[in-house]
């Protein structure tokens, strides 16, 4: 059995939902500051509901744009999940993914194709290269190979999640979005 919930964090969460559902995504913000702080009070750092309000949080100001901001947060997210669960664990893999991608955006591609490439590392000496993250990996990663020119290894990353996601309704709009991240790539090609 898991542990409660604090019931502010559970209206907290319903509110999110609501301001979410209304696309008003920078009233998030004071919403998710509110949140980690009481989770930090009553569950601490180092605990499975304040690692996810990092990951949502540090994903929010990514998008945007608050880069900075997002560094720090997602930087608090890997010092969690690398305390509570080791580096050999599927949420680490998707710690780095997620500081990854915020790399790539501020265009940092070396960093970002490390981080990467050590979560595929993870992922695949684990075994769990059927799991939906890894799909989102590999579609990020070649998103961050086509950002660098390298077309050629962009491809089979596309392909390979692809593979992943077909067969799957859940993930329809992930696989129309995964094809037209080929298009680039195919054009650059020829």
């Amino acid at each position: 059995m898991g542990k409660e919930l604090d019931p502010r964090l559970i209206k907290l969460y319903h509110h999110i939902d609501e301001l979410e559902q209304q696309e008003r995504l920078t009233d998030l913000v004071p919403v998710y500051e509110e949140c980690i702080k009481i989770s930090l009070d009553v569950y601490g750092e180092y605990d499975d509901e304040t690692l996810a309000l990092y990951t949502e949080y540090g994903g929010l100001l990514r998008n945007l744009g608050r880069y900075e901001e997002a560094l720090a947060i997602l930087d608090k997210a890997l010092k969690c999940v690398r305390t509570t669960k080791g580096t050999a664990h599927p949420d680490y893999a998707a710690a780095l993914v997620n500081f990854a991608n915020l790399l790539r955006m501020m265009h940092y591609d070396k960093e970002s194709e490390a981080l990467f490439l050590s979560a595929k590392k993870i992922y695949e000496s684990l075994g769990a290269t059927e799991l939906f993250q890894y799909a989102g990996l590999c579609n990020n990663l070649g998103l961050l190979y086509q950002q660098m020119g390298r077309y050629e290894e962009a491809i089979p990353l596309h392909k390979l999640c692809l593979n992943l996601l077909k067969n799957n309704p859940e993930h329809e709009v992930l696989y129309g979005v995964t094809l037209n991240n080929l298009v680039e790539p195919y054009k650059a090609i020829g």
